[in-house]
């Protein structure tokens, strides 16, 4: 079976051609393949572009929860300090 085609002639010299199944066929296949290639680079730019934004989410979590822990730390140690002093404050009043 074969399948009818123009050349890039002027219309006026225009010549039919024709064009063998087999030749379509593997032209069809090629184009197939040439598509899912394609699209398997685009899933893997995607997966590769989400995979950077989830890991730099995840490592500004890291950072926001090591930093309010660093604080409340600090706020613990404050209060350790500030304790006996307020406890010796309050025995200095009740004298008074």
């Amino acid at each position: 079976m074969a399948f009818v085609i123009w050349s890039r002639r002027n219309v006026s010299h225009q010549r039919v051609r024709f064009v063998e199944a087999r030749t379509v066929r593997t032209m069809v296949i090629v184009a197939v393949i040439a598509m899912i290639l394609a699209a398997l680079a685009l899933g893997i730019a995607i997966g590769v572009a989400m995979g950077n934004t989830h890991a730099a989410e995840e490592k500004s979590q890291t950072e926001r929860r090591s930093y309010e822990i660093d604080e409340l730390g600090k706020i613990s140690a404050t209060l350790t300090h500030i304790e006996p002093r307020v406890v010796e404050l309050v025995e200095q009043v009740k004298e008074i």
